[in-house]
């Protein structure tokens, strides 16, 4: 069982840089025009609102029914799992943002909420016009709110540049922008932390490859724990169904997929809606 996970998230990793290396071939065709060139130095300002909303797309909010590996506090496949998120500016390039993310036990009597995620954050988002971009640079809390030996928190600050290219020839496979983001982070030693080796699990940084267009986005995310062959695979998949939903779907494999079990492995696949962007 162990061999085959690894099998996956190794074919998953291969996936997201087969789409980096496809769309950068593309990239360079583009660059062989010198009118596509011109045109992508110089974005129409009418567009410069709708250019920031596509080309630098934040958390999602969604809602998903999930079924996958029994959990092991209480035996249960099929769980709600719903985030929330907020960004807002402060300052010039400042922000501040929040997400909250849950796993609600539905099936259960009282349907209790199994976990919680508390994810506030503000950064410094340096959204200069190159292709590669300086990116953000921030810090971040994550909790679970939980007391006793269910607590789970810890900080961290951390720096995301990005390569956001908007193929102005058409769309390839019904994308037309691509974005490779790499989110490095240095988590900071809590003397009281219930989760002392998070990083092992978690690791220093996150590999994130997003392909979209207006109707759709699909994103591959993916960490490597320090320890062993632990770490993460999350897919999502979007399709705009109007002005203000989305159809989506979600699949993770590996461990972290809630901060109380965030040394447990679980492989869900979801599906439900999430506000359009």
């Amino acid at each position: 069982m162990k061999y085959n996970t690894r099998r996956l998230r190794s074919r998953c990793i291969i996936l997201a840089l087969s789409l980096i290396l496809i769309s950068a071939k593309a990239m360079a065709e583009d660059a062989s025009n010198p009118i596509a060139a011109i045109s992508a130095d110089k974005p129409s300002s009418n567009d410069t609102e709708k250019k920031e909303q596509d080309l630098n797309p934040y958390k999602p909010t969604y809602f998903i029914f999930q079924w996958g590996t029994h959990d092991p506090r209480d035996n249960r496949q099929l769980y709600a799992k719903f985030q929330l998120n907020i960004k807002q500016n402060i300052w010039n390039n400042l922000y501040f943002a929040y997400t909250y993310r849950a796993l609600w036990s539905i099936t259960e009597q009282s349907a209790p909420f199994k976990d919680n995620s508390h994810n506030p954050e503000i950064f410094y988002d340096i959204g200069n016009e190159d292709l590669l971009k300086i990116g953000q640079i921030g810090f971040e809390h994550e909790s679970n709110g939980k007391g006793g030996i269910d607590s789970r928190s810890w900080n961290r600050i951390y720096w995301e540049p990005r390569l956001v290219y908007k193929r102005l020839e058409g769309k390839l496979f019904g994308f037309d922008t691509l974005a490779v983001y790499i989110k490095a982070w240095l988590k900071f030693n809590e003397r009281q932390s219930d989760n002392p080796d998070i990083l092992d699990y978690y690791g220093n940084g996150e590999l994130t490859v997003k392909l979209y267009s207006d109707e759709y986005q699909f994103v591959v995310k993916a960490r490597k724990g320090l320890k062993k062959d632990y770490g993460n695979i999350q897919i999502e998949l979007m399709h705009r169904l109007s002005e203000n939903f989305s159809l989506y779907a979600q699949f993770w494999n590996g461990y972290g997929e809630s901060l109380l079990d965030y040394n447990r492995q679980t492989t869900r696949y979801g599906i439900g809606f999430a506000l359009a962007r």
